[in-house]
Protein backbone atom coordinates (compact mmCIF):
# COMPACT_ATOMS: atom_id res chain seq x y z
CA UNK A 1 0.00 0.00 0.00
CA UNK A 2 1.41 3.22 -1.20
CA UNK A 3 1.89 5.96 1.78
CA UNK A 4 0.96 9.41 1.26
CA UNK A 5 4.05 11.70 1.25
CA UNK A 6 2.90 13.93 4.49
CA UNK A 7 2.32 10.90 5.89
CA UNK A 8 5.62 9.48 5.79
CA UNK A 9 7.35 13.44 6.76
CA UNK A 10 4.92 12.99 9.95
CA UNK A 11 6.74 9.75 10.82
CA UNK A 12 10.12 11.26 10.29
CA UNK A 13 9.11 14.36 12.56
CA UNK A 14 7.85 12.28 15.32
CA UNK A 15 11.23 9.73 15.02
CA UNK A 16 13.84 12.50 14.65
CA UNK A 17 12.51 13.89 17.88
CA UNK A 18 12.85 10.90 19.91
CA UNK A 19 15.62 11.35 22.42
CA UNK A 20 17.28 7.56 21.28
CA UNK A 21 16.79 8.30 17.82
CA UNK A 22 20.28 7.61 15.99
CA UNK A 23 19.92 8.36 12.54
CA UNK A 24 20.04 12.18 10.84
CA UNK A 25 16.73 13.64 9.21
CA UNK A 26 19.17 12.85 5.70
CA UNK A 27 18.85 8.84 6.20
CA UNK A 28 15.28 9.04 7.69
CA UNK A 29 13.89 10.76 4.48
CA UNK A 30 16.64 8.43 1.85
CA UNK A 31 14.98 5.52 3.73
CA UNK A 32 11.04 6.87 3.69
CA UNK A 33 12.00 7.42 -0.09
CA UNK A 34 11.20 11.44 0.33
CA UNK A 35 13.54 14.27 -0.65
CA UNK A 36 14.26 16.77 2.74
CA UNK A 37 13.48 19.59 0.62
CA UNK A 38 10.04 17.87 0.75
CA UNK A 39 10.49 17.38 4.78
CA UNK A 40 11.56 21.03 5.35
CA UNK A 41 8.48 22.63 3.11
CA UNK A 42 6.34 20.17 5.02
CA UNK A 43 7.78 21.34 8.95
CA UNK A 44 7.35 25.12 7.17
CA UNK A 45 3.81 24.74 6.23
CA UNK A 46 2.29 23.04 9.49
CA UNK A 47 0.49 25.82 10.68
CA UNK A 48 -1.33 26.07 7.12
CA UNK A 49 -2.33 22.64 7.71
CA UNK A 50 -3.99 23.33 11.00
CA UNK A 51 -5.63 26.07 9.85
CA UNK A 52 -7.05 23.84 6.52
CA UNK A 53 -7.89 21.16 9.06
CA UNK A 54 -9.53 23.65 11.59
CA UNK A 55 -11.78 25.01 8.39
CA UNK A 56 -12.61 21.46 7.40
CA UNK A 57 -13.38 20.47 10.64
CA UNK A 58 -16.44 23.34 10.82
CA UNK A 59 -17.40 23.29 7.74
CA UNK A 60 -17.72 19.12 8.07
CA UNK A 61 -19.81 20.23 11.74
CA UNK A 62 -22.48 22.42 9.41
CA UNK A 63 -22.70 19.31 7.09
CA UNK A 64 -23.54 16.91 9.50
CA UNK A 65 -26.06 19.68 10.42
CA UNK A 66 -27.80 19.64 7.16
CA UNK A 67 -27.61 16.05 6.75
CA UNK A 68 -29.33 15.35 9.92
CA UNK A 69 -32.20 18.18 9.27
CA UNK A 70 -35.08 17.16 10.63
CA UNK A 71 -33.94 13.48 10.68
CA UNK A 72 -33.76 12.36 7.14
CA UNK A 73 -29.94 11.18 5.72
CA UNK A 74 -29.06 12.82 2.55
CA UNK A 75 -26.69 12.48 -0.13
CA UNK A 76 -24.01 15.84 -1.23
CA UNK A 77 -26.86 17.40 -3.39
CA UNK A 78 -29.58 17.71 -0.93
CA UNK A 79 -27.07 19.19 1.47
CA UNK A 80 -26.37 21.75 -0.60
CA UNK A 81 -29.29 23.01 -1.29
CA UNK A 82 -30.13 22.44 2.73
CA UNK A 83 -26.99 24.59 3.44
CA UNK A 84 -28.27 27.40 0.79
CA UNK A 85 -31.38 27.70 2.67
CA UNK A 86 -29.86 27.29 6.49
CA UNK A 87 -29.95 30.57 8.59
CA UNK A 88 -27.27 32.26 7.94
CA UNK A 89 -27.18 30.53 4.18
CA UNK A 90 -24.04 29.20 3.62
CA UNK A 91 -22.52 27.99 -0.02
CA UNK A 92 -20.80 25.13 -0.25
CA UNK A 93 -18.89 23.54 -3.11
CA UNK A 94 -20.46 19.94 -4.02
CA UNK A 95 -16.97 18.83 -4.92
CA UNK A 96 -15.93 20.18 -1.45
CA UNK A 97 -19.18 18.70 0.50
CA UNK A 98 -18.47 15.02 -1.36
CA UNK A 99 -14.61 15.51 -0.27
CA UNK A 100 -15.63 16.29 3.25
CA UNK A 101 -18.04 13.71 3.43
CA UNK A 102 -15.68 10.87 2.19
CA UNK A 103 -12.34 12.22 4.61
CA UNK A 104 -14.70 11.71 7.37
CA UNK A 105 -16.98 8.94 7.02
CA UNK A 106 -20.41 10.26 6.41
CA UNK A 107 -21.81 7.62 3.71
CA UNK A 108 -24.79 9.02 1.82
CA UNK A 109 -28.07 6.93 0.84
CA UNK A 110 -28.13 4.72 -1.89
CA UNK A 111 -30.72 4.28 -3.92
CA UNK A 112 -32.09 1.09 -4.34
CA UNK A 113 -32.57 0.09 -8.36
CA UNK A 114 -36.14 0.33 -9.38
CA UNK A 115 -37.91 -3.47 -9.78
CA UNK A 116 -40.13 -2.10 -12.49
CA UNK A 117 -37.41 -1.21 -14.94
CA UNK A 118 -36.05 -4.39 -14.44
CA UNK A 119 -39.07 -6.16 -14.92
CA UNK A 120 -40.01 -3.99 -18.31
CA UNK A 121 -36.93 -5.02 -19.79
CA UNK A 122 -37.44 -8.57 -18.64
CA UNK A 123 -41.15 -8.56 -19.81
CA UNK A 124 -40.37 -6.65 -23.29
CA UNK A 125 -43.95 -7.04 -25.62
CA UNK A 126 -44.47 -6.39 -28.97
CA UNK A 127 -46.84 -3.48 -28.11
CA UNK A 128 -45.66 -0.41 -26.43
CA UNK A 129 -48.09 2.24 -25.20
CA UNK A 130 -47.49 5.63 -26.90
CA UNK A 131 -44.82 7.89 -24.95
CA UNK A 132 -47.23 10.93 -24.97
CA UNK A 133 -44.67 12.70 -22.08
CA UNK A 134 -41.67 11.94 -23.96
CA UNK A 135 -40.34 12.09 -20.38
CA UNK A 136 -40.56 15.81 -20.24
CA UNK A 137 -41.78 16.97 -17.00
CA UNK A 138 -40.27 20.12 -16.14
CA UNK A 139 -41.18 21.70 -19.56
CA UNK A 140 -44.96 21.95 -19.90
CA UNK A 141 -45.40 23.88 -16.46
CA UNK A 142 -46.95 23.47 -13.34
CA UNK A 143 -50.54 21.97 -12.85
CA UNK A 144 -50.07 20.28 -16.04
CA UNK A 145 -49.45 16.97 -16.03
CA UNK A 146 -50.51 15.09 -12.61
CA UNK A 147 -49.04 12.10 -11.47
CA UNK A 148 -50.45 9.35 -9.31
CA UNK A 149 -49.65 5.89 -8.01
CA UNK A 150 -49.96 3.50 -4.78
CA UNK A 151 -47.11 1.94 -3.18
CA UNK A 152 -47.10 -0.05 0.15
CA UNK A 153 -45.17 0.37 3.63
CA UNK A 154 -44.69 -2.74 6.32
CA UNK A 155 -42.34 -3.55 9.12
CA UNK A 156 -44.16 -6.70 10.28
CA UNK A 157 -45.64 -5.25 13.27
CA UNK A 158 -48.74 -3.36 11.96
CA UNK A 159 -50.98 -4.79 8.70
CA UNK A 160 -49.74 -3.78 5.28
CA UNK A 161 -50.74 0.33 4.78
CA UNK A 162 -51.36 1.43 1.08
CA UNK A 163 -50.26 5.38 0.00
CA UNK A 164 -51.97 6.73 -2.76
CA UNK A 165 -50.31 10.00 -3.90
CA UNK A 166 -50.80 12.41 -6.36
CA UNK A 167 -47.76 14.68 -7.30
CA UNK A 168 -46.97 17.38 -10.12
CA UNK A 169 -44.37 16.23 -13.15
CA UNK A 170 -43.37 19.52 -13.13
CA UNK A 171 -42.17 20.75 -10.02
CA UNK A 172 -42.48 17.21 -7.84
CA UNK A 173 -44.45 19.02 -5.20
CA UNK A 174 -46.82 16.87 -3.66
CA UNK A 175 -50.08 17.87 -3.96
CA UNK A 176 -52.41 15.30 -2.31
CA UNK A 177 -51.82 12.00 -0.40
CA UNK A 178 -53.98 9.38 1.31
CA UNK A 179 -53.00 6.26 3.77
CA UNK A 180 -55.22 3.27 3.50
CA UNK A 181 -55.27 0.26 5.72
CA UNK A 182 -56.47 -1.89 2.79
CA UNK A 183 -55.81 -2.34 -0.41
CA UNK A 184 -58.02 0.34 -2.95
CA UNK A 185 -60.55 -1.29 -5.70
CA UNK A 186 -48.02 3.28 -15.04
CA UNK A 187 -44.17 3.83 -18.26
CA UNK A 188 -44.28 7.22 -18.25
CA UNK A 189 -44.49 7.68 -14.53
CA UNK A 190 -40.90 7.96 -13.33
CA UNK A 191 -40.90 10.69 -10.86
CA UNK A 192 -44.12 9.18 -9.04
CA UNK A 193 -41.76 5.71 -8.60
CA UNK A 194 -38.69 8.53 -7.98
CA UNK A 195 -41.03 9.96 -5.40
CA UNK A 196 -41.74 6.60 -3.47
CA UNK A 197 -38.31 5.85 -3.10
CA UNK A 198 -37.10 8.91 -2.08
CA UNK A 199 -39.92 8.44 0.71
CA UNK A 200 -38.94 4.41 1.88
CA UNK A 201 -35.34 5.06 1.78
CA UNK A 202 -36.15 8.54 4.39
CA UNK A 203 -38.89 7.25 6.35
CA UNK A 204 -37.98 4.87 9.41
CA UNK A 205 -41.06 2.97 10.09
CA UNK A 206 -39.53 0.51 12.32
CA UNK A 207 -41.18 2.37 15.34
CA UNK A 208 -44.40 2.51 14.34
CA UNK A 209 -46.94 -0.34 16.05
CA UNK A 210 -50.30 1.19 14.84
CA UNK A 211 -51.54 2.68 11.91
CA UNK A 212 -51.88 6.15 13.47
CA UNK A 213 -48.35 6.18 13.99
CA UNK A 214 -47.79 5.08 10.26
CA UNK A 215 -49.96 7.81 9.13
CA UNK A 216 -48.29 10.85 11.48
CA UNK A 217 -44.41 9.30 9.80
CA UNK A 218 -45.84 10.10 6.67
CA UNK A 219 -47.67 12.99 7.16
CA UNK A 220 -44.49 14.57 8.81
CA UNK A 221 -41.94 13.40 5.70
CA UNK A 222 -44.93 14.70 3.51
CA UNK A 223 -44.47 18.31 4.92
CA UNK A 224 -40.65 18.31 5.30
CA UNK A 225 -40.77 17.04 1.36
CA UNK A 226 -42.95 19.66 0.31
CA UNK A 227 -41.52 22.53 2.63
CA UNK A 228 -38.07 21.82 3.09
CA UNK A 229 -36.54 18.81 0.99
CA UNK A 230 -35.88 21.25 -1.86
CA UNK A 231 -35.68 20.08 -5.39
CA UNK A 232 -31.95 19.88 -6.80
CA UNK A 233 -32.94 21.33 -10.76
CA UNK A 234 -35.45 23.65 -9.57
CA UNK A 235 -35.59 27.12 -7.97
CA UNK A 236 -37.45 27.32 -4.43
CA UNK A 237 -40.96 28.19 -4.85
CA UNK A 238 -43.91 28.80 -2.43
CA UNK A 239 -44.99 25.58 -1.69
CA UNK A 240 -48.83 24.19 -0.50
CA UNK A 241 -48.75 22.50 3.07
CA UNK A 242 -50.72 19.47 2.17
CA UNK A 243 -52.28 17.26 4.69
CA UNK A 244 -53.27 13.51 4.06
CA UNK A 245 -56.84 12.76 3.52
CA UNK A 246 -58.57 11.46 5.77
Amino acid sequence: MDIPANAKYAIIREISQRTDNLLSVKQLCSLAGVSRSGYYHYLSTEEDRQRRERQDQEDFRRIVEAYQFRGYAKGARGIYMRLIHMDPPMVMNIKKIRRLMKKYGLKCPIRKVNPYRRMAKALKTSYVAPNLLNREFETRGPRAVLLTDITYSSNGKVPRCYLSAIIDASRKELLAWILMSRRANRWDNAPQESFFGHMKDEIDLSACTCFEQVHEAIRTWADYYNNERYQWVLPAWPRLNITGIS
